[in-house]
């Protein structure tokens, strides 16, 4: 490691120049290292030697016998390996070349040609005419391509030759009439290799031509120039190998090929089936594969025997087994000598053994001291030289090693580092535990575990410690590494954040979910108190005593309707009725109104990008995100303070899709603290005192800006002050620009109607009071509680003069667009107006499909009245929902 070194902590004990005395002393060193010799050893070993030798040469000896036995067996299935081989391609070879012998006479038996001239071959009319020469002409390409030796045309029933072709002045035998009927009765037939008038020996197909009373057509080749040649390879065996092509005639074993030796130099060679000649009677009767047995001439030989396909042949390759035999002699003989020195080198080799075996045993103990030392010495380097803090401990926790690394991560020299104890390296917390890590541990194990070391400089560190018990030294030593893992815990810190943001989501997307769900159901409810309420404002008089109680359930519905708009709002559930807006027009009109809200004490600034792109969103939902803001900003400011306004552009990376349009609103407040951070958006969530606050405008603001595909960051601390970020996308250029107001308000009670409107609604006091309220304007309403009875009452008497349809959006069996989409099918000039108390995913597109009018629950009479009216005087509607 460098530098000067303690012995006692940098090396093991009896190390060094030392180590001698830990070695164990051979025997007889008192005698100055000689042995006192045996007088008796020699003989008793002799005996030992051969009570040894005796039984293992006669094992030798049947191992040889039985290895030879093997090695002759393996050798004999590796020639009839090769056997096998040479007699499949050899069939495989002729059964391909007789395929194509029979395949040129299936020409003649479909050539149009030949089928014209039966007629007349048979009479002998167009011997000499021109078509009897095409038919020659035809037979002599064969004959010179393919080398017949003749082609004929013959008359079966009495075996007459109406035309000859091929070599003149060669007598030729007549076909055989087994052969000629078999072609008449099959078509195309081979026949078996036969012999000549001329001595010579033939091989005939032949193929029947026209019907119903055929000639056949006799194709002749001579099978000791064609097919004999086929057979290649035996020359490969050695000098009594051979590939025969035998067959079977008259009960006798007919060799097509010639075969060695003076007995059967000629092809035709002929041997009773029963008699010389086993092997091939035996393949001829169905066998096949590596069979050993007698050849045609007698001699025992190894030969494989394989069919040809589609002929009555079969190719037997064979080998004489005396040659296989031959060249097994050499290694038997080598066999048995080496098996003799074998005994010998065995006896010697055990004589020596039993001498080596004392000198072996004193080896031993000097081979496994160094062994040791070198394993020492080498774990000495592994510590010196590893890219971890690594270091050795005593059972009493002394540092007996360290390297280099361990005094970089800790900060102290080597002689600082060689006196510290492995508790001096724990940070205080930890220190009192140290006993915990290694308690239980055995010589060989290990174990892992992460605690708090401390440097010199006092700072502490967060480590991951491998600990192992090892013997080093001839004692128990403890072998650590120290790993940093402060990047790691970072990691951790930052996956936990992640972890709770995502829980933080689950958790608001389920209480908005919630909260969607009740005051959908509350805004039927609200719908029917309200609604009745105005009816009873209308029908009393200015001075009831009940007059005012009447208003105050009006003025606490109205109340609740806005509370309902505010959970839709978190929930994301609300209807978006968005439009393409001028931000900084929006804000000019809230300044005043903003200006009364907030109050004298409190200064408001607007600064307001010049040329700001507009943003697509619902004109409503943006101003009660303002307001809620600017609300929550006064609040946060205890006595005289500024909110300001701004709007501009944001950078590309600020957004998706290119950037987007920020709002910000900013205030010189008190400020929040990282807990109220992160618990500022959740529902019911305040820090105002109790009745001060509902808890739902933040939860209102970060609904509705993630509706309109926007986001919401806070820029705050305590006593700086609070900025609110909302990012909002830019409006596409495909919008038409409309105003943040809407159109322009009708009067609130319009005109009476005669139309006949269908009500399909199925909460059953909202139907009840929207059908009353209708009725009383002068409209036929049809009610329905449900889309399957809108249908029916559609289809019945008095269904077809319907000018309107208002549908709940939400509904059992069929939703509200169905039901509207179905009705246009035969009513495609029918108004609509849909109503619900939300949205949710029932809704396309999360929002009112262009050209659709729509009513927010909860509605007053009067709001129903007014809208069905504008719908019905305004244009006819030139889409459906799709």
């Amino acid at each position: 490691m460098g530098g000067p070194r303690r012995r006692d902590a940098c090396y093991p004990p009896g190390g060094g120049s030392g180590g001698a005395e830990n070695m164990v002393e051979p025997a007889g060193a008192g005698t100055g290292g000689r042995e006192p010799r045996d007088a008796g050893g020699g003989i008793r070993e002799l005996l030992l030697v051969l009570a040894l030798v005796l039984p293992g040469a006669g094992v030798v000896a049947w191992l040889t016998s039985r290895f030879s036995e093997q090695h002759t067996r393996e050798a004999l299935a590796s020639q009839g390996a090769l056997l096998k081989a040479a007699a499949e391609g050899n069939a495989s070879r002729i059964s391909a070349w007789f395929r194509e012998r029979l395949a040129d006479a299936a020409f003649y038996n479909e050539s149009d040609r030949i089928l014209e001239e039966v007629p007349g071959m048979r009479s002998g009319a167009a011997a000499e005419g021109s078509a009897g020469e095409a038919v020659r002409v035809l037979f002599d390409r064969m004959v010179d391509r393919h080398g017949y030796r003749s082609i004929r045309l013959v008359e079966p029933s009495d075996g007459r030759v109406l035309l000859h072709r091929g070599r003149a002045g060669q007598p030729e035998t007549p076909p055989d009439p087994a052969l000629l009927r078999r072609a008449v009765e099959e078509g195309t037939v081979g026949g078996d290799i036969l012999p000549r008038q001329d001595g010579g020996r033939c091989l005939d197909f032949a193929a029947s031509v026209g019907s119903p009373d055929p000639l056949v057509v006799v194709l002749r080749t001579d099978p000791d120039a064609t097919l004999v040649p086929q057979l290649i390879g035996g020359g490969s065996f050695g000098p009594t190998g051979e590939i025969l092509l035998v067959g079977l005639q008259g009960g006798e074993v007919v060799f097509h090929s010639p075969t060695a030796g003076p007995a059967g130099m000629a092809a035709g060679l002929r041997r009773p089936l029963s008699g010389a000649g086993t092997i091939a009677a035996e393949g001829l009767r169905g066998k096949s594969g590596v069979v050993e047995g007698l050849d045609h001439a007698g001699v025992p030989v190894v030969a494989a025997v394989a069919p040809v396909e589609g002929t009555p042949w079969v190719v037997m390759a064979k080998l004489d087994r005396a040659a296989v035999e031959e060249g097994l002699s050499l290694y038997r003989r080598s066999a048995w000598s080496l098996a003799g020195c074998s005994v010998l080198l065995f006896g010697g080799g055990a004589w020596i053994s039993l001498w080596r075996a004392r000198v072996r045993s004193r080896l031993k103990e000097a081979e496994e001291r160094l062994r040791r030392q070198e394993m020492e010495e080498g774990l000495a380097s592994l510590i010196r030289d590893g890219n971890d803090v690594m270091f050795l401990a005593a059972e009493d926790l002394s540092l007996l090693d360290f390297n280099d690394r361990a005094m970089e991560f800790y900060g102290y020299s080597r002689n600082e580092m060689a006196l510290l104890n492995a508790r001096d390296l724990r940070a205080l917390s930890t220190r009192d535990r140290i006993e915990e890590g290694v308690a239980g541990l055995r010589e060989g194990e290990g174990r892992i575990y992460e605690t708090l070391h401390r440097r010199k400089d006092g700072t502490d560190v967060p480590v991951e410690v491998s600990l192992r018990t090892l013997r080093w030294g001839g004692r128990k030593v403890y072998q650590t590494a120290v790993r940093d893992i402060t990047r790691r815990r970072e990691a951790e810190a930052a996956l936990e954040s992640t972890r709770t943001q995502f829980l933080q989501a689950q958790k608001m997307e389920a209480v908005g979910r919630l909260a969607g769900g009740v005051a959908h159901d509350f805004n039927n409810m609200l719908t029917v108190i309200n609604g009745y309420a105005e009816i009873l404002t209308a029908g009393l008089a200015p001075s009831d005593p009940s007059l005012p109680h009447v208003k105050e359930i009006l003025k606490a519905g109205r109340r609740a309707a806005d509370l309902t708009r505010q959970l839709l709002a978190f929930s994301r559930h609300h209807v978006v009725l968005p439009r393409v807006l001028d931000l900084n027009a929006l804000v000019r009109d809230l300044e005043k109104m903003l200006r009364r809200l907030i109050g004298e004490d409190i200064r408001l600034e607007v600064a307001l990008h010049p040329g700001l792109a507009p943003v697509l969103a619902d004109p409503g939902h943006l101003e009660q995100v303002i307001m809620n803001l600017v609300v929550n900003a006064r609040d946060a400011i205890p006595g005289v303070g500024t909110i300001t306004i701004r709007t501009r552009e944001a950078p590309a990376a600020a957004g998706a899709g290119g950037g987007g349009i920020l709002l910000e609103i900013e205030d010189t407040g008190v400020g929040m603290t990282e807990e109220v951070k992160a618990h500022v958006f959740e529902p019911f969530f305040t820090t105002k005192q109790e009745g001060k606050g509902t808890g739902l405008g933040m939860a209102t603001v970060y609904g509705i800006v993630n509706q309109a595909g926007g986001t919401v960051g806070i820029e705050s601390a305590p006593g700086r002050g609070t900025t609110i970020r909302v990012l909002l996308p830019r409006a596409s250029a495909s919008p038409r620009p409309e105003s943040a107001d809407g159109a322009a308000a009708s009067p609130e009670c319009g005109p009476r109607g005669t139309e006949t409107v269908l009500l399909a609604e199925d909460e059953d006091q909202v139907r009840a009071l929207a059908a009353a309220s209708l009725r009383a304007a002068g409209y036929r309403v049809l009610e329905a509680p449900g889309p399957l009875q809108a249908l029916d009452l559609a289809a019945g008497e008095g269904g077809g003069d319907i000018a309107m349809l208002v549908t709940d959006v939400v509904m059992p069996a069929m939703d509200g667009w169905t039901l509207a989409r179905t009705l246009r099918l035969d009513r495609p000039g029918m108004r609509v107006l849909y109503i619900s108390g939300y949205t949710g995913d029932h809704l396309p597109g999360k929002g009112i499909p262009e050209g659709e009018e729509f009513l927010q629950k909860p509605f007053l009479p009067k709001d129903l009245r007014r809208r069905v009216r504008e719908i019905l005087d305004g244009p006819r509607a030139t889409s459906s929902p799709s």
